[in-house]
């Protein structure tokens, strides 16, 4: 009985987590293995945009089927995610060979008492205005919101859901100040408690649980005898929720190809130093947009004081259009340049650069670099690379070849 009571409320909170996803959704397109939703003028909210499977398939069938649809529209991420929970962990090996990233969150449903009441009387509702500022600053310490353009995207996309269910907004205020907030998502008998976040100097003061037990508080007086949220299983928001009476429903999954993933991917395979993706940004000369470093390994996405447009295996590049490996910087250029930016990469030795070509142009470098002691590359890891940069191509410039 237990069993088939946290399967019924884990597919009670997919059903209505995929529903609020259809009414959100601009363009809802049909394909072999299930339905793609996007919404076009957001198209790096990746919640918004991204292949939900439907039924059984091999991972490679849906992952050639991501890549054409969101390849037609010129996204930069790859998102798939089963409807049915258990097809994650059937999937999840095969994507991950294949070189994807597997996220997830753990539904939490409300079933108990809390471990001690909490003081609700500083909590107001309020309008998306009061809110919109206390979660700007939340969402621009995030690591994903890595661009003016992401946080204004996902700041913008939370009108859609005032016309997809019935929202209300919650703040515990210190003064005048938004401590803490979330989000009430109902739908018939079913409520979600979302988007939960505290300002960093209000933690620990009791604000969130105050926000999410008057949210709990309002969806059980509108009826709702079935209320969830999700959270990040690696992190300690869910041991507040323990506390406060939700369950462990069960973990929902789903598979994601990025620019970061590839870079990471290519590190952890090679075991090199540092991987870099350079892309040819307006205004910039090919600047690192995505880096994944070895443990104790510098960080160059600073630019580490070096312009690349003097460097000789830029001009290689430029010339030859052809990956360039080294095995012994040292001896790869007499240049008084290049071994200036060998020490500024932390004492480079050796690297593979391979150029990413679309429509004729230099559109990115991807670069696997080893310090310290030179290495001799094996063809393995040289194909590594030029595998990873094909990668990286369908996904900084989609539209060529896709």
């Amino acid at each position: 009985m237990i069993i088939r009571s946290i399967v019924t409320d884990l597919d009670k909170s997919l059903a209505f987590m995929h529903q609020l996803s259809e009414r959100m959704a601009s363009r809802r397109v049909p394909f072999a293995h299930g339905t793609a939703l996007f919404r076009d003028e957001f198209p790096l909210v990746w919640d918004l945009n991204y292949l939900r499977v439907e039924r059984p398939a091999a991972a490679e069938e849906i992952a050639a089927e991501a890549e054409r649809l969101h390849g037609e529209v010129g996204h930069r991420h790859r998102k798939v995610e089963p409807a049915a929970a258990d097809e994650s962990g059937r999937l999840r090996p095969d994507f991950e060979a294949l070189g994807w990233e597997t996220s997830g969150y753990l539904v939490m449903v409300h079933r108990r008492p809390p471990d001690r009441r909490a003081d609700t009387s500083g909590v107001r509702e309020v309008p998306e205005s009061v809110l919109q500022p206390a979660r700007e600053r939340i969402i621009r310490a995030e690591p994903w919101a890595d661009s003016e353009e992401v946080v204004r995207q996902i700041l913008g996309s939370q009108r859609l859901l005032d016309g997809a269910t019935h929202v209300r907004r919650f703040a515990a205020l210190a003064g005048s100040e938004v401590a803490s907030y979330c989000d009430l998502y109902r739908d018939g008998p079913t409520a979600q408690i979302e988007a939960v976040g505290t300002a960093p100097e209000h933690r620990n003061r009791g604000h969130a649980r105050a926000v999410v037990t008057k949210a709990l508080e309002e969806a059980r007086a509108a009826g709702c005898d079935h209320v969830f949220l999700v959270a990040d299983p690696d992190d300690w928001p869910k041991e507040l929720y323990r506390k406060l009476g939700f369950d462990d429903a069960g973990y929902q999954h789903w598979f994601q190809l990025t620019p970061k993933t590839v870079v990471e991917r290519l590190l952890a395979d090679s075991g090199a130093s540092r991987v870099t993706l350079r892309e040819d940004v307006p205004g910039d000369f090919f600047p690192v947009t995505h880096e994944a470093l070895a443990e104790g390994v510098k960080s160059i996405k600073d630019g580490a004081g070096i312009d690349l447009r003097g460097q000789p295996v830029a001009r290689v590049l430029a010339e030859t259009r052809a990956q360039v490996v080294q095995h012994d910087c040292a001896t790869a250029f007499d240049d008084p340049d290049f071994h200036r930016m060998r020490a500024a990469y932390g004492g480079l030795a050796s690297q593979i650069v391979t150029p990413i070509i679309a429509e004729g142009r230099l559109a990115g470098i991807l670069s696997l670099h080893h310090c310290g002691e030179p290495r001799t590359w094996t063809a393995a890891e040289i194909g590594l690379a030029a595998e990873a940069s094909e990668r990286a191509r369908r996904l900084i410039a989609p539209r060529a070849g896709a």
